[in-house]
């Protein structure tokens, strides 16, 4: 690998969005009225259905929302990355998921929320 290691409390910071706003520990509302009113920010409160896809460094899974006080059922797509695994600069990725998490256009998947799991990165989508 020619980066640079990185810690994992390292790439949590560097998904802090420019406004301040952590993706670690956040609740996001959810763009689509489909889904939960909140977006828990920890591997626990999601049961991961089935894998729905593969790439080089991801795999991406269907799942649900557990129903909680702070949240309320629903479907998501989490694409979880490999932070031992990846040779992209993790200055990219954070570039990546700060772009899904402003970006209002139909055409561009919105990230709910994201937060690093053991060794993981989970970027929660839209189905």
């Amino acid at each position: 690998n020619i980066y640079p290691q990185i810690t994992f409390n390292a790439m949590t910071d560097l998904l802090r969005l420019p406004n301040g706003n952590s993706s670690d520990n956040d609740k996001k509302k959810p763009t689509s009225t489909d889904g939960p009113t909140t977006w828990p920010a920890n591997a626990h409160s999601y049961d991961i259905l089935h894998k729905i896809g593969q790439g080089a460094f991801a795999s991406v899974y269907r799942a649900n929302c557990k129903p909680t006080d702070l949240s309320c059922e629903g479907s998501c797509a989490i694409k979880i990355l490999d932070l031992e695994h990846i040779d992209t600069n993790f200055v990219d990725i954070r570039l990546e998921v700060q772009a899904m998490r402003l970006s209002q256009n139909p055409n561009v998947l919105t990230c709910h929320t994201s937060f690093v799991h053991e060794t993981t990165l989970w970027l929660f989508t839209q189905l």
